[in-house]
């Protein structure tokens, strides 16, 4: 991670790389990819428009390993959902853009929209275990969702004895399912091919 500065414009930029191993402890028919990485670029701009305005930018890539309940539950016994070794990384990719303005030395206010998608959410499948016609419940990685709205701000700083912030958020979250159990609760033949 590095942070430019250049004629009043900064530039924060950064570059995550994460590894992540099932380790040996499965049977090589279980495992498509023992090992798994990926980059995670986040990058952040701030550029003065005018004396009293700033614009900025901020663009993230996020990655979260599933928890490892999900991945190794027991495989050879009867649970109600079976860990799947070959489940990706939940990723998010983030978008904020922001205008701040100084209405007075000590107040100032900000508008700002933000959007975020999230891929690899979890969600349950039924899969054919071995030679056995029956169908199991496993993890897989189907589901999606978004988030997306604004926030304006009024700050005043401390002058005077008194400091002040007021501030209004609108935001609205969607997805294929709320809960990764959906599918056992309610019974899909297919999932939502939208967000709800």
């Amino acid at each position: 991670q590095d942070r430019w500065e250049h004629e009043g414009m900064v530039v924060n930029a950064g570059l995550r790389y994460d590894v992540f191993s099932v380790g040996n402890q499965l049977d090589a028919s279980e495992v498509e990819n023992r090992i798994r990485d990926q980059w995670s670029p986040r990058v952040g701009i701030a550029y003065p428009v005018s004396d009293r305005d700033v614009f900025s930018f901020h663009y993230g890539r996020f990655s979260q390993i599933p928890d490892r309940r999900v991945i190794f539950e027991d495989r050879g016994a009867a649970v109600v959902t079976r860990g799947n070794p070959n489940l990706e990384n939940e990723t998010t990719v983030s978008y904020q853009a922001a205008l701040q303005h100084m209405f007075t030395e000590d107040v100032f206010g900000q508008f700002s929209v933000y959007f975020k998608d999230i891929f690899g959410l979890l969600a349950v499948d039924q899969v054919q275990s071995g030679d056995s016609p029956a169908l199991v419940n496993q993890w897989s990685n189907k589901d999606y969702a978004s988030s997306r709205g604004f926030e304006l701000s009024l700050t005043k700083r401390f002058t005077q004895s008194f400091a002040g912030e007021l501030s209004y958020t609108y935001g609205i979250a969607t997805g294929v399912a709320s809960d990764p159990n959906v599918t056992q609760v309610v019974d899909f033949l297919y999932l939502p091919i939208s967000e709800q």
